[in-house]
């Protein structure tokens, strides 16, 4: 097939959470590069952080274009232009803390250079080392709802995940959706968000035909964004995110899943 644009998520797709990019997976971007195919990142993480990804990778290239937030937000490369999207309100923002209290969980948004939280957990600070992030700490939890949030964030332990994500989800409602970014990690966004829109944009704008465009995906977040193009879902991806995927890889992300499609597909 023709590829004009291939467009990752990160964690669990790209990556494995919490490790460096494999030297494998970074020579398939660098394969891309040199073959004059758009590149492109989609994550649930903020611009602030994904547009270090190529420095921090020890490419001597940009990415093309980077689709933060869930959508939430989205930069094209070549002009500059970063366009952001809805976000949630401050009463729905209190609203989702308020039903989320019977889980015990610490909720935390992303904030500044960093992330903002009433207090600290083992997990906020291995992602603040391993993303040179900075953690604020909020005297109250009503701190958390004086402005709008692109999004606010759950993490617990892979054995609770399914828990969280299965009480989070049933919340959703006009004001607001749940959406699961990792087997741990549950968000809350507006209902609106999702990755596919700034892609259909971006595609737009340079006269990219979507079924030119490769995407690749994990789980639920990454769902509209894979049902828009050519989707495919890692190995080790969602149920749900494999019942709607084109393909699914021969390998898990674990086991460099993108790069074997890659130079098994992309001539």
């Amino acid at each position: 097939m023709k590829v004009q644009l291939v467009v990752a998520d990160l964690d669990g797709s790209l990556v494995e959470t919490g490790k460096p990019l494999s030297d494998r997976n970074k020579k398939a971007i660098e394969y891309l590069h040199s073959k004059g195919i758009k590149f492109g990142i989609a994550s649930g993480r903020n611009l602030f952080d994904i547009t270090r990804l190529p420095k921090r990778w020890n490419l001597d290239f940009d990415f093309d274009m980077y689709i933060g937030l869930n959508g939430s937000e989205v930069l094209d490369v070549a002009t500059g232009v970063r366009v952001e999207g809805y976000k949630l309100s401050r009463e729905a923002v209190k609203d989702i803390i308020i039903k989320m209290r019977p889980l015990g969980i610490t909720p935390f948004i992303l904030y500044k250079d960093g992330m903002l939280m009433t207090k600290e957990d083992a997990g906020a600070l291995a992602s603040a080392k391993r993303n040179d992030f900075h953690i604020y700490i909020a005297q109250d939890e009503s701190e958390l709802w004086q402005m709008e949030h692109a999004k606010i964030m759950y993490r617990t332990t892979v054995d609770q995940g399914d828990r969280l994500w299965e009480y989070a989800r049933k919340l959703t409602n006009d004001k607001y959706k749940a959406v699961r970014t990792q087997s741990m990690v549950t968000e809350f966004v507006h209902p609106l968000v999702d990755k596919s829109k700034g892609l259909i944009n971006y595609c737009n704008m340079y006269g990219i035909p979507m079924n030119e465009v490769v995407a690749f995906g994990d789980t639920t977040n990454d769902n509209e964004m894979l049902e828009c193009c050519h989707g495919i879902c890692l190995l080790n991806g969602s149920d749900d995110t494999k019942a709607l995927a084109k393909e699914i890889t021969r390998k898990t992300c674990q086991d460099d899943g993108f790069a074997d499609w890659i130079f098994n597909n992309v001539d």
